[in-house]
């Protein structure tokens, strides 16, 4: 398709299934000449001066192989370029940024049932993010993320359901060639659904994290639900979560870049606070349906605990 601002939008995918192989193919690709932006001083629209490409191709591929009845492969891919110009300021130099971001992701997933209602699954993954944006001051940074999750379920009666998992994350960061670092997050989880009545059901969850750089943490989840029809829900939830999350290659730059353009600075990884949070409101169409109205969801946090959070120069 074809817009405005020498736009060109193409979209093109293929799937196919032969006896137990599937195989769907995707690809699209926007392309756009120019920006235009609204001038103030006389309340027109006029195109951006000088360079303002934009391009975004995007390529995906994904195979799913039925192994028995009740177990499935499936192996997936997809990648991503953005390539252009981004502005923020027509009148100063600074407002002009080359960006070249690219992301590369794969993933293997295993699924299966037993009894014929407990499903499961088994999932690695590898994700890479390259970024490079060009100014008068360059930014580069690449983010490698590795990780496994394994899951399962199980109906321990006609009304309640237990689900067991584990899962681990390892993120390598490097952020300008001066800052390369790995952090790693392994957890535990148990979550268990009772449905005490018809129309009622209420959700417990524990979860044990052990981050490479802060240690272990338990956190405990709560979730009362009220079946209103087959389109709507009304919840309680109540839930405490971890206060550290691996950071990503952005989380470092901001921390370690100075943006006074002095190139690169001390870094610090922080921290939040260990907060519990509760939330509750309607969901689905007697939410969509009462939200024009009223605000039918309120979220209620408060800090529990504070761990200090470690510092480190980058190295030159």
């Amino acid at each position: 398709s074809f817009g405005s601002n020498q736009a060109r939008d193409m979209k093109a995918m293929y799937s196919f299934k032969e006896g137990k192989t599937g195989v769907t193919v995707a690809a699209s690709k926007y392309k756009q000449g120019y920006y235009k932006y609204k001038d103030v001083a006389d309340n027109g629209t006029k195109r951006w001066p000088g360079n303002s490409r934009f391009e975004n191709e995007k390529i995906s591929l994904k195979i799913s192989q039925e192994l028995t009845a009740d177990s499935n492969l499936e192996i997936g891919y997809d990648h991503s370029k953005v390539d252009g110009i981004s502005m923020t300021e027509i009148t100063s130099t600074h407002g002009v940024t080359e960006t070249d971001k690219k992301t590369d992701n794969f993933h293997a997933k295993y699924d299966w049932i037993i009894n014929e209602k407990d499903a499961g699954y088994f999932q690695i993954y590898h994700n890479e993010l390259d970024y490079v944006a060009l100014t008068d001051w360059d930014t580069y940074y690449n983010e490698k993320s590795y990780g496994a999750e394994v899951q399962q379920s199980f109906a321990t009666s006609d009304v309640n359901n237990v689900v067991v998992g584990a899962s681990w994350r390892k993120s390598d960061v490097d952020v300008q060639g001066n800052y390369d670092e790995s952090f790693s997050n392994t957890a535990v989880f148990l979550n268990n659904q009772w449905e005490f009545a018809p129309s009622w059901s209420l959700s417990t969850g524990a979860r044990l994290d052990h981050h490479s750089e802060y240690g272990s943490d338990t956190t405990l989840s709560a979730g009362l639900n009220k079946k209103i029809d087959e389109n709507s829900h009304a919840y309680l939830n109540w839930g405490h979560a971890f206060p550290y999350r691996l950071p990503s290659a952005l989380d470092v730059l901001l921390a370690i870049a100075d943006y006074s353009r002095n190139a690169l600075v001390t870094g610090r990884r922080r921290s939040r606070p260990n907060a519990s949070a509760v939330t509750f409101g309607p969901s689905g169409y007697w939410r969509r349906f009462h939200s024009a109205r009223s605000t039918n969801r309120m979220t209620v946090s408060t800090v529990a605990s504070s761990k200090p959070s470690a510092s480190r120069s980058a190295r030159p």
